[in-house]
């Protein structure tokens, strides 16, 4: 395995899900090492023995992508494009102003319009904790269409940021397959919502 990858960012995060889920942490299985989050499936080849326990059965999903015809596709190095709209890119929670109903100023009994104390003439009120939406970096990730498939900018990002030489190599139409330095992976497409 190579080490400089850390597995880990690719897990599901404790107690988003259930207790004890099993995307919680890596697995071995049949000469491989995998780690999911749900979304993104990678794998790397290894020599542990095979982890104890129940785990999804990546291996087919990884059998079923090599009968797409491959492409090869150059992912971009920078997804970010904006303020995460959730926290004005601050990275903190934050919620609507009850005092001015989020306008950030107020009309007085003279007519005159002045800026509201309660959230400095913002509209939001900073709430403890990071923001869910862009996870505490203060930045939006814009959506991408790469030959078709919706996919999520952050998962792009991730993959692109964490993973060493990565490049896109099939695309059906619910994922993405993709190598990097040291191993493969799957990316899984965004739904879209039904009316």
């Amino acid at each position: 395995m190579n080490e400089a990858i850390k597995l880990s960012l690719f897990c599901r995060k404790s107690g988003t899900v259930t207790r004890g889920d099993v995307l919680e942490k890596p697995w071995v299985k049949d000469g491989y090492e995998y780690v999911s989050n749900g979304r993104i499936l990678i794998r790397i080849k290894t020599d542990k023995p095979d982890t104890e326990g129940r785990h999804p059965n990546a291996k087919d999903l990884f059998e079923q992508q090599k009968e797409i015809p491959p492409v090869e596709i150059k992912l971009p190095d920078r997804i970010v494009d904006q303020a995460c709209d959730d926290c004005f890119g601050s990275g903190i929670r934050h919620c609507k102003c009850e005092s001015c109903d989020g306008k950030g100023s107020h009309r007085c009994e003279c007519g005159d319009t002045h800026g509201c104390r309660d959230c400095d003439s913002s509209g939001n009120i900073e709430l403890s904790g990071k923001c869910p939406a862009c996870d505490g970096t203060g930045w939006g990730y814009k959506h991408l269409q790469i030959h078709g498939l919706k996919l999520h900018g952050f998962y792009i990002a991730m993959i692109v940021k964490n993973l060493p030489e990565p490049k896109a190599i099939a695309i059906n139409e619910s994922s993405m397959s993709f190598t990097f330095l040291g191993g493969e992976g799957l990316l899984c497409s965004l739904k879209e919502k039904s009316a």
